[in-house]
């Protein structure tokens, strides 16, 4: 097969993140009303599979109190977002994706949902079957939705799928996703410690971002990350779901930088 670098995508540098609005997509949550965003279950329908995520403007008291003493405001981690929407998507799309499903290890391998908020993402590369095991991860304020939502799909999901969620996360894991992590500044050392924790050599990462929450962040974990011994690139915006495509979400696939022997 012939190796296109457009195909493959761009290299992961800072340079690839611009200020410049992009244009938001019809389906974009950004245009969503309380209702949509807060109250009703968002139906998650791709590829022939279908999920159903309860949000809320607030997962627990606990997280309430936490949105007020941080910059992140409420909703963080009880609302689906556009990158989770276009990462989800992406991993149900058949044939897969050219990473994630079908270069990460198949059947035999386990993925890691980082951040998972309601689950789209995790939830979604469960649905798959592509992987034995997927565990979802996120703060204690908000495990009681994830938990709730993992109940919620669980018979919409293939029997030889084990998800759980958990506090802990034990690897290795053959495929690490995380949707809307890269929001703010602060963000990009503590997940690039959690990347350096449970990345083995053969692990892959693809991770979802929206230029319209903070191009400045994703800049910054693009330097890092170099720095931190991942090397990785921005997939092709031809490897989005088109029902859940957008021209500002970037979706970034990494792994451990191959040292020659």
């Amino acid at each position: 097969m012939p190796d296109d670098a457009a195909a493959r995508g761009q290299p992961l540098e800072p340079s690839a993140f611009t200020d410049a609005p992009a244009e938001l997509p019809d389906w974009s949550r950004t245009f969503c009303g309380y209702n949509e965003r807060f109250v009703a279950p968002f139906s998650f329908a791709v590829a022939g599979h279908r999920l159903s995520l309860t949000q809320s403007f607030v997962a627990s008291p606990a997280h309430q109190a936490e949105a007020r003493s941080s910059a992140d405001g409420l909703a963080t981690g009880s609302t689906v977002w556009d990158a989770g929407a276009v990462l989800g998507a992406m991993l149900l799309r058949q044939p897969p994706p050219t990473v994630g499903l079908s270069a990460c290890g198949g059947c035999e391998g386990a993925c890691l949902d980082l951040g998972s908020g309601t689950g789209i993402v995790g939830l979604a590369a469960a649905a798959s079957g592509a992987f034995a095991r997927v565990v979802l991860t996120d703060l204690p304020s908000v495990v009681s939705l994830l938990e709730a939502n993992a109940a919620r799909n669980a018979a919409r999901l293939p029997a030889s799928v084990r998800v759980s969620v958990e506090a802990e996360r034990h690897g290795p894991f053959r495929l690490v996703v995380g949707g809307d992590l890269l929001y703010r500044p602060p963000t990009v050392q503590p997940l690039l410690g959690v990347l350096d924790a449970v990345c083995g050599a053969e692990t892959h990462v693809l991770l979802a971002a929206s230029l319209q929450h903070s191009p400045e962040t994703m800049r910054l974990f693009a330097e890092a990350a170099r720095g931190r011994g991942f090397e990785g690139r921005i997939l092709p915006a031809g490897e989005q779901h088109p029902s859940y495509a957008s021209g500002e979400v970037r979706i970034l696939h990494l792994s451990r930088r191959q040292h020659p022997r």
